[in-house]
């Protein structure tokens, strides 16, 4: 099973994704948005997922978590290794809506996969481009799609 845990930290602290890594062994992005990290995470039952989140909640630097399972994995495309700026992108579709959207955005070249997930969102899209324009060139392509009722983009933090 895999699921994407969207991580408030208590305050802005550079060593959050750090502490994370280091107590529970989860890795990810830091974003910019509403969120302040993102972490996959894989598990093998649905009492080892709520295990490894609680984990993260513990860690006593968090101030909330929102968890979407990953209901049905997208394909992984291999993307061209040139400078890139991530983002995920969350998608809410409308009711009915959801496979036709996947399949649109699954079908743009920006797009490393497409997850269909259970949460406040229907999908989360793993976003690869150039540069921000050409990000906001992608993500009014998606909230131009027919059933597209709303996104919200996570844009990386590079490390460093």
């Amino acid at each position: 099973m895999r699921a994407y845990i969207m991580v408030t930290a208590k305050l802005q602290r550079p060593r959050t994704l750090a502490s994370i890594k280091e107590k529970t062994g989860l890795d990810g992005l830091e974003v910019y948005g509403p969120y302040d990290a993102v972490v996959e995470l894989e598990a093998e039952t649905v009492e080892g997922m709520h295990r490894k989140v609680n984990e993260v909640d513990r860690l006593g630097i968090i101030q909330g978590t929102t968890t979407y399972v990953v209901a049905r994995e997208g394909k992984a495309k291999r993307l061209k290794a040139l400078p890139r700026t991530f983002a995920y992108v969350l998608i809410d579709a409308a009711p009915g809506g959801v496979e036709e959207v996947h399949k649109s955005v699954s079908e743009l070249r920006e797009v490393r996969k497409a997850d269909i997930v259970f949460g406040p969102y229907d999908l989360i899209a793993d976003v690869t481009v150039r540069d921000l324009k050409e990000l906001g060139r992608v993500v009014r392509e998606i909230t131009g799609m027919d059933s597209v009722l709303r996104t919200c983009t996570l844009i990386s933090v590079p490390r460093g």
